[in-house]
C-alpha cells in the first residue's frame, strides 16, 4: 500500500511537471528610488533596471517567475541645491508568484539583492561607499501589469527592503531602507 501511495505521488508530480511550461524573457524599465524611513528625509532618484526572466507557467492563471536584474537604487538630499546623490547598484533576484486574469496579472514575492557598487557625489566627483552599505539586502516585491499573448508585457511594481541599507558596523547615520517604484516593459519569447 505504501509503495502504491509513493508511486501515485510521483506520477502526480510528473504530470504536473509535464503540464508546466518554462518561458524565458527580458525586461527593462525606469525607477524612482529613495530611502524609506531616512531620518532627514529623502528625495527620489531616477534610475533604471533590467535583466532576464524565467517564468514557469503552472496553469492558466498561476505562474512562478524568477528574475535576474541589475537595479539602480539610492536617493538625493531633499531641498538642497547641487546636493550629492547616493547611487547604489544591485544584482536583484526576486522570486514572484503571478496570478493572471485575462492578460491582467498581479505579482508578489521575496527578493534578495547583492550590492555591486555604492557611490555618493554630484556632478564631476564621487566617493566610494561600498563598506558603508550591506553586501546583501532582503526585501519584497508587489505589482501588477498586463501580459499580451504575443509576448510583450507592461508592469508597475513596488520594491521594498526589510533591512536598512547601511551596514550596521558603519557608525554613520541610518540611511533608511531601499524602496523603488518601477515601471517596466518586457518580452516573453515564444509568446504566452
Amino acid at each position: 500500500m505504501k509503495k502504491i501511495s509513493i508511486l501515485a505521488a510521483l506520477l502526480g508530480a510528473l504530470s504536473l511537471t509535464a503540464q508546466a511550461q518554462i518561458k524565458l524573457g527580458v525586461k527593462a524599465g525606469g525607477s524612482l528610488t529613495n530611502f524609506a524611513g531616512k531620518p532627514n528625509g529623502s528625495g527620489y532618484l531616477v534610475g533604471a533596471h533590467g535583466g532576464l526572466v524565467s517564468n514557469l507557467l503552472l496553469n492558466d492563471f498561476l505562474s512562478l517567475q524568477g528574475e535576474a536584474l541589475v537595479s539602480m537604487k539610492g536617493d538625493e538630499f531633499k531641498n538642497v541645491t547641487n546636493a550629492p546623490k547616493t547611487r547604489l547598484l544591485y544584482a536583484d533576484v526576486p522570486l514572484l508568484l503571478k496570478v493572471y486574469a485575462d492578460g491582467l496579472f498581479f505579482e508578489g514575492g521575496p527578493q534578495v539583492g547583492f550590492l555591486l557598487s555604492a557611490k555618493q557625489g554630484n556632478e564631476g566627483s564621487s566617493t566610494d561607499l561600498n563598506k558603508q552599505f550591506r553586501a546583501v539586502d532582503f526585501g519584497y516585491v508587489a505589482g501588477l501589469g498586463y501580459q499580451w499573448t504575443s509576448g510583450p508585457n507592461l508592469g508597475l511594481r513596488y520594491n521594498g527592503s526589510i533591512l536598512t541599507a547601511n551596514d550596521p558596523a558603519y557608525a554613520g547615520p541610518s540611511t533608511g531602507r531601499n524602496q523603488a517604484f518601477q515601471l517596466y516593459a518586457g518580452y516573453i519569447f515564444g509568446g504566452w
